[in-house]
């Protein structure tokens, strides 16, 4: 294990753990970074913006993430800003590392060494500082799993270009790799996984799908789709002959081939809904085929053949229910439920002859998850690091204790504009969204899954809390009541949504109840006894109130939602008029009249997107990768730029009043790569043992 001591502490970059007095502390991937980044800068002065360019390349980043990162180092080291021991604020130009690491204290030897001290230092500096350099290197190649019944191997650089891995002899992997994530046309890759060495199997002329080993190992099928075009193609390796399987003029998402390369299930597009279809394949003969059925709002994804071509597994989806794993009898050419626990599947894949692997979302968990097809049991792979999940399985047809997927890190953290004052939110290296920020409370109150699951949590001066136990898949964005006491939001699942309000003060009772599908909270009435939404039924926007005390929904209106908030002079009612894109007033009479036109300028409308006060609206103008908020003169009709958002960053909250202030999502990583992970021997042995 490399390490080094720093001061008191013995530091484990490879581990991201920092150990005192026999107490091991893990820290972020990032904290580890920039102490490593800091010591071999040591006794020089670095900007935030160098920090971020070096640690968070390629991405766009908010100057506070290196504050935020700074003040977590700062607390794990035990340091103080005032009286630094390690890390020095220089003000207006960034950081310096003032610890001395040749400090003889720092280094253990014996009184007899005929060594030099100072030779013994420098050495040891130098190895330390190598040992750094060498772990930032080969930071993002590690065992994802942590767990030491696997064995993981990273495929490909972290980035989101590589794709749909399929795994063969020799460990040989099949995958489709592009040049960029806008590139349009890719190509079909073969990565020895043995050796790294890479061969390209098409050229770049067309957008490859789906790369199949054939069951003889020596031929291989891929999708080659061009427009809405696609056909399957079967390409033998070794003599470089090619012919065309299957013709289809729909656009194919997804396919698999059965065992015996007989027959081929496609799923594509027909009358407004995915459907699956079953080819068979005789070349002596014209192809037959078969659509599985499947009810008028039904959608069917993800094809896999069983290990002995029996079934055809598949996921059924309808907006109203959680999705639902089925599987297909090819003889009775009947359906059965197999499972329907998972609020999200992303992907299956025969595993043996008794297993299906599942990629998914369960109880708020991301995981790769092994359903026992016998005992109909469902066990949880090693749990995903933060931010974590699993897409692309693939199961070797030659090697069951063998599976290569693509595994994604996305990291979303809060962002916002000048606050006034020393006001930071703790962002994690999981996923923070959907926050609101109170003035008067100086507190962020947002939704995160840096605990496992979904729940939502409240910053204040950088003191962070988990204040729910929801375990939640989905959480909406919380909304705080007038008072400042109560705090009401929706936990979103496929079957139902509830709302609930949650008491801030301790002791207090909280309340939940059941609440129309597809509902936006936008703001509580003036006298904290309602709350305004709007929800959406059948492509139409109605604009509610939910009386918490009586229980009671009543319509305000139609065509209308999204934004909501009575006036506090005169409780009028401003909306959104969804049909004309009129921003609305509404009197106590009902009566309503136009205050601007949004569709003419651009703005978006979503909950909080929007703030009207006296002389102003405030509202956001999205472009493709940015936006920007913009600001319209009631007076003069005039409109004027407001606050530029950094790069793939989307409004939260436009507060504040006469004090404008903006509070944003910000995506800050999006990278994936291609994993080999292998068993270890002994529980390989037990796996063919329970073949």
């Amino acid at each position: 294990m490399v390490s080094f001591k720093l001061a008191e502490y013995l530091v484990y970059p490879e581990h991201n753990k920092l150990e005192l007095n026999g107490v091991q502390v893990k820290v972020e991937p990032k904290i580890m970074e920039i102490l490593c980044f800091l010591i071999q800068h040591r006794g020089q002065v670095i900007s935030r913006e160098y920090i971020a360019t070096n640690l968070w390349p390629n991405s766009v980043v908010g100057l506070d993430v290196v504050t935020r990162a700074i003040f977590e180092l700062r607390k794990v080291l035990n340091d103080s800003a005032q009286n630094p021991i390690f890390i020095e604020t220089i003000a207006k130009k960034g950081y310096c590392f003032i610890y001395d690491i040749n400090n003889k204290n720092n280094i253990k030897t014996h009184k007899k060494t005929k060594i030099k001290k100072n030779t013994l230092y420098a050495i040891l500096t130098t190895m330390i500082l190598l040992t750094l350099v060498f772990w930032q290197k080969n930071l993002l190649i590690t065992d994802i799993k942590g767990n030491e019944k696997y064995h993981s191997t990273a495929i490909t650089q972290p980035d989101t270009y590589s794709k749909m891995p399929n795994f063969g002899l020799s460990k040989k992997i099949l995958l489709v790799q592009s040049s960029s994530s806008e590139d349009k046309l890719n190509q079909v890759v073969l990565i020895d996984s043995a050796t790294n060495k890479r061969t390209e199997i098409t050229k770049k002329d067309a957008n490859y799908l789906y790369p199949k080993w054939a069951s003889n190992g020596e031929e291989l099928l891929y999708l080659k789709c061009k427009r809405e075009k696609c056909k399957i193609i079967k390409h033998n390796i070794k003599t470089g002959l090619m012919h065309t399987v299957l013709l289809k003029d729909n656009y194919i998402m997804s396919y698999d081939i059965s065992k015996s390369n007989k027959i081929i299930a496609i799923n594509y597009l027909h009358e407004g809904t995915n459907t699956i279809e079953v080819v068979t394949i005789d070349d002596n003969s014209s192809n037959k085929t078969l659509i599985i059925p499947k009810d008028k709002n039904e959608n069917h994804s993800l094809p896999k053949f069983s290990y002995n071509d029996e079934y055809l597994f598949f996921v059924s989806n309808i907006k109203t229910r959680n999705p639902h794993l089925k599987k297909y009898n090819m003889k009775e050419l009947s359906t059965h439920r197999v499972n329907k626990n998972f609020y999200s599947i992303l992907d299956i894949e025969p595993h043996g002859k008794n297993e299906l692997l599942i990629s998914g979302k369960k109880d708020g968990q991301f995981s790769i998850w092994s359903l026992n097809l016998n005992k109909n049991t469902l066990l949880q792979n090693p749990s995903n690091p933060l931010g974590e999940f699993q897409s692309d399985l693939s199961s070797s047809n030659f090697d069951a204790s063998t599976i290569v997927y693509k595994n994604w890190k996305r990291n979303i953290i809060i962002g916002h504009s000048d606050l006034g004052g020393k006001i930071e939110v703790s962002n994690s290296n999981a996923i923070d969204i959907n926050s609101i920020y109170s003035r008067e409370l100086q507190t962020f109150y947002f939704v995160s899954n840096r605990s496992g699951a979904f729940e939502i949590w409240s910053s204040h001066h950088g003191e962070t809390q988990q204040i729910t136990l929801e375990k939640a898949n989905s959480l909406g964005q919380p909304l705080l009541s007038t008072d400042l006491k109560k705090l009401a939001f929706l936990n979103k699942s496929n079957i139902l949504e509830q709302l609930i309000i949650l008491n801030l003060k301790p002791e207090s009772s909280n309340y939940k109840y059941d609440f129309p599908k597809n509902s936006y909270l936008l703001n509580w009435s003036s006298n904290g006894e309602n709350i305004i939404y709007s929800y959406i039924s059948d492509g139409q926007y109605t604009l509610s109130s939910f009386n918490i005390k009586s229980n009671q929904h009543t319509k305000i209106a139609m065509n209308a939602g999204m934004y909501a908030k009575e006036q506090t002079k005169n409780n009028d009612l401003i909306y959104v008029n969804m049909s004309s894109g009129h921003l609305m007033s509404q009197n106590k009479y009902a009566e309503a009249k136009s205050i601007v036109n949004l569709f003419e300028l651009n703005a978006e409308t979503f909950p909080r997107g929007l703030m009207l006060t006296s002389d102003w609206l405030y509202y956001v103008v999205k472009y493709e990768k940015n936006s920007q908020v913009m600001r319209y003169n009631l007076n003069t009709k005039k409109v004027e730029f407001f606050y530029q958002l950094p790069k793939n960053s989307v409004v939260t909250q436009i507060g504040g009043d006469g004090h404008p202030f903006i509070i944003y999502d910000h995506l800050i990583e999006d990278n994936a790569q291609i994993i080999l992970l292998e068993q270890s021997q002994q529980n390989n042995t037990q796996l063919n043992k329970d073949k």
